[in-house]
């Protein structure tokens, strides 16, 4: 179940990162662009780290109510 959930969050995170760059990408120039791209780095294991935490916590309290 928790392979489930990591592959849960990584997939969540790869569509939610590159939302986001694209967005960001269209909006930035200059060297606004170059600072987008070097957080983009750590953007895709910050978001992966909060869903999986998310999961877990639900997880936890679905299992705690029953």
């Amino acid at each position: 179940m928790i392979g489930r959930m990591r592959l849960e969050a990584l997939q969540w995170s790869v569509v939610v990162n590159y939302l986001i760059l694209a967005v960001l990408i269209l909006v930035s120039h200059g060297l606004g662009f170059f600072y987008i791209l070097a957080h983009n780095m750590f953007t895709l294991l910050l978001v992966f780290i909060a869903r999986m935490r998310w999961l877990m916590y639900r997880n936890t309290r679905q299992t705690l109510t029953l």
